[in-house]
């Protein structure tokens, strides 16, 4: 590169070091870029940062661009991330302890309890521990940075040699620094073979929170996530599941296909589930809210008005009872003097 060369690039980037980066904020829609320049050993980095804001989430994009001064070699990266912007997201959480579920399908409001700056998995951890573990999370709920990223190191208690798993939206999740939004559905588990982790995920396939009348019919399909030889998920049915209500086995079996029918008999929420004695399954949740069938409308009988009186003129009732008692008594009279 010639010493021309040189001046130019080092005026552009002098140039652009004095604009000044607009603020960036959570609550609209904007973008804003960032430059910072260094130079190392003859090497010139540039590294433009530009950040999104959209709907609640910003993504951040980075490149880097380095330039040998001896070679003129110019070397480009890119990344990007993304992340949620402060504020909270509405969310339902579930956790199952080895096989049982502690938390089933629960509200959560979850928030930045981490302080990462990111509304995240980890933050649904850490605030439904305090709020459905006795103790709080501090008892119960721990994590840690690994080689594979946020994972969790504690559960409902356990540490259970570091075997978990968790999903959003019955898909495994990356890592606990997974982005939520409102409406996700979060299900954590310790695995009950903490050495293989041969436990198999299984979900129904109805996610909302219907309800229903007692006597109705609730037709769900069992379905399991495996992978298989390149680490591929694999969805399929799950037969001869004996369904739970309430952590209770009942008569009901799924088919081959993984469908079976349940019939409501009491009201209340209930929370449907499953086991299976071929394999080590980590349970699914449903949870359903059943009402009272509606009382009857009265049938039979005649309906009408008493003679002489108009319908709703209470006034007159008393008058013609009294009218009928009188001629019930002469009459009474008459067949005595007869």
């Amino acid at each position: 590169m010639t010493s021309k060369k040189i001046i130019t690039f080092l005026g552009s980037v002098l140039l652009l070091s004095c604009f000044a980066v607009p603020a960036f904020s959570v609550s609209g829609e904007e973008t804003t870029t960032a430059t910072e320049t260094t130079a190392t050993g003859g090497l010139y980095t540039t590294t433009a940062t530009e950040t999104t804001t959209t709907g609640g989430l910003y993504t951040t994009t980075a490149t880097e661009t380095t330039v040998s001064v001896a070679d003129t070699t110019t070397v480009t990266t890119v990344t990007s991330t993304t992340a949620a912007a402060a504020g909270s997201v509405d969310i339902s959480i579930s956790i199952a302890d080895a096989g049982k579920l502690v938390v089933t399908q629960e509200a959560l409001t979850v928030t930045d309890a981490d302080a990462d700056g990111s509304l995240t998995i980890n933050d649904a951890l850490i605030l439904s521990h305090d709020k459905f573990y006795e103790g709080g999370a501090a008892a119960g709920y721990s994590y840690a940075a690994t080689d594979w990223g946020l994972s969790v190191t504690k559960l409902w208690g356990k540490e259970n040699n570091g075997s978990f798993g968790y999903t959003v939206n019955d898909t495994f999740a990356n890592s606990l620094s997974d982005i939520l939004k409102s409406g996700d559905r979060v299900y954590a588990y310790c695995y009950q073979d903490a050495e293989h982790y041969t436990d198999m995920y299984t979900y129904f396939d109805k996610t909302d929170r219907s309800e229903y009348t007692v006597g109705d019919e609730i037709e769900l399909t069992l379905m399991s996530t495996t992978f298989d030889e390149s680490w591929n998920a694999v969805q399929k049915p799950v037969a001869d599941a004996v369904i739970l209500i309430d952590g209770k086995e009942t008569a009901y079996k799924t088919g081959a296909d993984g469908k079976v029918k349940v019939k409501t008999d009491k009201a209340g929420q209930i929370v449907i589930s499953a086991a299976n004695e071929n394999s080590i399954i980590v349970p699914p949740v449903y949870k359903a809210t059943v009402k009272e069938k509606a009382a009857p409308a009265p049938t039979g009988g005649k309906t009408g008005t008493v003679s002489g009186a108009k319908t709703g003129d209470t006034d007159a009732i008393p008058a013609l009872v009294i009218a009928g008692l009188l001629a019930a008594g002469t009459a009474f009279m008459m067949r005595r003097d007869d």
